[in-house]
């Protein structure tokens, strides 16, 4: 392992980030990265421009938000109408389906927060071109809901190159992104084990119907 990519591994927050850029491209090498410091470095593109892409990457992830949102209603709905449709008529196939909804929640929102790192990504790069040594919206945003997010993005926004400034931002969504918030993750896998369990009695114990 190169001497810079060790520095990167001691100062980065999340070491098993970087570390799994390290070792999966061992040519990593950036001098020039410095967490937290970035410059605009097109300085011919004017303000306004700016502000107007940093508009449009904040609208990104506000439609990203709405997206979860809407996921989440769909699949709770569907899970509270199986679950009373399977009690009322005895019929464990229902309980099974609705046991699926919070694993489709889960995956829904990974999805779709993996979808939303370009639009997170862009939003702090053009924060820091606009407002540079600023403590900003997104970029505070991002740090507190999704700070293993943050530190990958703040990475790539210190890297020139922009084949492994690709690779950095290709990991936030390997990074557990996304993620999805862990205390969520937990949440949903425990409601899915609970109703696999609820599933399992009522075949076995009650003698509901598999039909």
């Amino acid at each position: 392992m190169s001497r810079s990519a060790a520095s990167i591994l001691l100062t980065c927050r999340d070491e098993c980030v970087v570390r799994d850029l390290v070792v999966r491209d061992e040519s990593f090498s950036a001098p020039a990265v410095t967490l937290g410091i970035f410059s605009c470095m097109d300085e011919s593109v004017d303000a306004e421009t700016l502000r107007l892409q940093l508009q449009q990457a904040i609208e990104g992830l506000r439609q990203q938000q709405t997206l979860i949102v809407q996921a989440f209603g769909f699949f709770m709905t569907a899970d509270a109408l199986l679950l009373t449709y399977s009690f009322s008529q005895r019929n464990a196939s229902g309980l099974l389906a609705a046991s699926l909804m919070p694993l489709a929640m889960l995956t829904a929102s990974w999805l779709i927060l993996a979808t939303g790192i370009p639009f997170a990504y862009n939003a702090m790069r053009l924060e820091r071109c606009l407002l540079p040594g600023q403590i900003t919206l997104i970029a505070t945003t991002i740090r507190v809901l999704q700070p293993t997010t943050y530190n990958v993005l703040d990475l790539a926004l210190g890297i020139d190159d922009p084949e492994r400034q690709a690779r950095a931002i290709h990991a936030a969504k390997r990074s557990g992104i996304g993620l999805f918030d862990r205390a969520m993750s937990w949440l949903l896998l425990a409601a899915f084990t609970l109703q696999v369990a609820t599933f399992i009695i009522a075949l076995t114990i009650f003698n509901y119907r598999f039909a």
